[in-house]
């Protein structure tokens, strides 16, 4: 199987939370004066995409953490074509939250954003 995601040529276990990857395409419409609408594509296919985990120690929050930039290269599984894609990126809303504490160890969850620049 295809490694889902790598960020900074730095493997990221495969999240047990969720990988949501979305599909975008930036375009301008507008009406011109006779009702007819135009549609100019700018950039079509160009993903984005957010990744979550739950169940982790603080060790792995943090390698994750220092894999990450705002602006990334990263390497994403795309379903849709069935391959992985490389793709300069901003990520952002990082966000890591203590689950539960139990047995002098705590769990924590992590998630962020992933944009395609």
């Amino acid at each position: 199987m295809l490694k889902l995601l790598t960020i900074n040529d730095i493997e990221i276990p495969d999240p047990e939370g969720s990988l949501s990857v979305k599909k975008n395409d930036k375009y301008n419409e507008y009406e011109g004066e006779d009702g007819v609408k135009t549609i100019e594509v700018i950039r079509e296919d160009f993903i984005s995409g957010s990744v979550s985990y739950k169940g982790l120690t603080a060790e792995q929050v943090t390698e994750i953490v220092e894999a990450i930039e705002l602006v990334s290269a990263v390497k994403i599984y795309d379903p849709g074509i069935n391959d992985v894609r490389e793709i300069k990126a901003l990520i952002k809303d990082v966000k890591y939250d203590k689950k539960y504490y139990k047995n002098n160890i705590s769990v924590w969850s992590l998630s962020f954003t992933i944009e395609e620049l």
